[in-house]
């Protein structure tokens, strides 16, 4: 195979990442992958900034945190909040809390009673951010609903199963016969019934 003398060039990735697209349709101001790189003040990539070191809460009943999402209350960005679950491995206890400017908190119930369950253990609760709400999809006793978080509790969301015996029920609705018998009755072209 012969040796190619042209050196490959890259000049320019204006258009940025584009990992759906085949590679070989892709401009060559693009890539397929761009990691740990942002475009903001260079047309090629530079390398991206660090973070900063986020202070956990003091406490010791805290063995890790299963997991984390961002709830943005209002149209700026600047007022974002960091949530996170916190799981116990001696108690069980999953604990949900809130990183404001003021720092963390434990957000406020409307029924004290309501406790996530220790089968989510943490990881399987999940938030989205929806209308300036925090809607927040995990598995609580005595009712397992979705909750919501308005801004100064956490409360359910939509209609709860009915209590006592009629939570069993099955209503089987039939049309009278009569109905039925004045129903048109269309058969495609060509079967004959």
């Amino acid at each position: 195979m012969a040796k190619s003398s042209n050196p490959l060039v890259i000049s320019d990735l204006r258009y940025g990442r584009d990992g759906k697209d085949p590679s070989l349709l892709l401009p060559e101001s693009a890539c397929t992958e761009a990691y740990n790189v942002d475009f903001y003040a260079s047309i090629l990539g530079q390398k991206r900034s660090g973070s900063t070191a986020m202070t956990l809460w003091a406490s010791p009943s805290v063995d890790y945190v299963a997991s984390t999402f961002m709830h943005v209350p209002a149209a700026d960005l600047t007022a974002a909040e960091f949530w996170a679950t916190t799981y116990h491995n001696t108690t069980y206890a999953v604990t949900l809390r809130r990183l404001t400017t003021a720092g963390w908190s434990v957000p406020t119930w409307t029924d004290p009673s309501e406790v996530i369950t220790v089968g989510s253990l943490g990881q399987n609760v999940n938030g989205c951010s929806f209308n300036g709400k925090l809607f927040l999809t995990l598995t609580t006793t005595p009712t397992n609903r979705l909750h919501v978080w308005d801004g100064l509790t956490v409360r359910r969301v939509g209609i709860g199963q009915p209590s006592g015996h009629h939570a069993n029920v099955c209503v089987h609705i039939r049309a009278p016969k009569r109905a039925l018998a004045m129903a048109p009755r269309h058969t495609p072209r060509g079967i004959r019934s």
